[in-house]
């Protein structure tokens, strides 16, 4: 059996202690562990591709008392997302979560739970460059109130949205079974 190095241990650690919500997220799971398992490279080290299939942390920050979620319009997807990227080499994808909230809203916070709470997969396809990005969702605490200074190389704005008017036709294509699972992870 392959021996793993502590990043791959510890992206495991970070998939494997994610509950399934449904049969989709439990696939993903189980076939990010597998990934993970095989010892190829994770990390994105050349952009857009290399390798073609990398991890990323979303940085979903949450006002729980309000019920909402802050979204960015993202420039180079054009889609409402969370903040977040791609995880750094030999980096705690949890730090790498936090870090992007920090890089992209100038908001240093912390994690509602210590442990991502979702996992997608999805290719990115465009006419040059094909990736897969694994991405964890890591939750974070926000309020209607905090200050951001947002990145705007990254974001043209941001917005809170209300659970129940998440943009899902400009959005993430997993957002929807995400505020699912977080309605029933924040009751």
């Amino acid at each position: 059996m392959l021996e793993l190095d502590h990043s791959h241990q510890v992206a495991l650690y970070a998939i494997s202690s994610i509950l399934p919500f449904d049969n989709t997220e439990k696939l993903a799971i189980e076939s990010s562990q597998t990934w993970v398992k095989s010892g190829v490279p994770i990390f994105r080290t050349q952009s857009p591709n290399i390798p073609p299939k990398h991890l990323v942390s979303y940085s979903v920050v949450v006002d729980t008392t309000n019920q909402k979620i802050l979204l960015g319009d993202h420039i180079k997807s054009n889609l409402w997302l969370p903040m977040g990227g791609h995880v750094d080499t030999d980096e705690d994808p949890k730090l790498a979560a936090l870090r992007e909230c920090k890089e992209e809203l100038d908001f240093t916070t912390s994690l509602i739970n210590n442990n991502p709470v979702f996992i997608s997969v999805s290719e990115t396809v465009n006419m040059i460059h094909n990736h897969v990005d694994v991405s964890l969702w890591y939750i974070l605490n926000g309020s209607i109130t905090n200050h951001f200074k947002i990145d705007y190389n990254e974001f043209k704005e941001i917005r809170w949205f209300p659970f129940d008017q998440i943009p899902y036709n400009n959005t993430d294509k997993n957002m929807e079974r995400f505020i699912r699972k977080l309605k029933t992870f924040i009751k």
